[in-house]
């Protein structure tokens, strides 16, 4: 049996030797699961309010979305994602869904840390770029997964309040 932290730390070493799915083939699987927490919520650690009001509430959305994850509460992250939101892989809402459910009962641990961030404000829109690593797994001190990823996410306000409407992503 393959180590699963292996597929994740390693993915570019499964295509040879005794853990090569086929020999001659690598293995082809979507990298998505961290991918959507990178996007949807890495946005946590922006720098320091810069006093424009509709980038305040911008980071309030996220900080609401982080905590309805840490409480286990999908629906409560969903109020920050667009009902046309749009992703890498085909990804929309429904789908997203789904992944945060799996990712929320696969993992005891979900960590988020944020190496740099730009966010580019255009009136009710805003784009916001990142470097990202995200971890996850059973344990809080070492953990089962790890991926490094680069996340471009468009933001617009609907009805009063900011959601996600689109992301894409590189890396993994």
């Amino acid at each position: 049996m393959r180590p699963q932290a292996f597929e994740v730390l390693a993915p570019e070493l499964l295509s040879i030797g005794p853990y090569a799915p086929v020999a001659g083939k690598a293995k082809q699987r979507m990298k998505m699961p961290f991918t959507l927490m990178a996007i949807l919520f890495g946005s946590i650690f922006l720098a320091a309010c810069s006093g424009d009001p509709d980038e305040a509430a911008l980071r309030g959305r996220i900080d609401d979305m982080v905590a309805a994850v840490e409480a286990r509460e999908p629906r409560g992250f969903l109020d920050g994602v667009a009902e046309d939101f749009a992703g890498d892989h085909n990804l929309d809402r429904s789908r997203l869904q789904g992944i945060l459910r799996a990712q929320l009962l696969r993992n005891q641990h979900i960590g988020i840390s944020l190496l740099s961030t730009e966010v580019v404000m255009h009136g009710e829109r805003a784009t916001v770029t990142q470097q990202v690593v995200l971890t996850g797994g059973d344990s809080s001190f070492i953990p089962d997964q790890y991926r490094r990823l680069r996340v471009e996410s468009g933001w617009r306000i609907e009805e009063g309040s900011w959601v996600v409407y689109v992301a894409r992503w590189e890396g993994g």
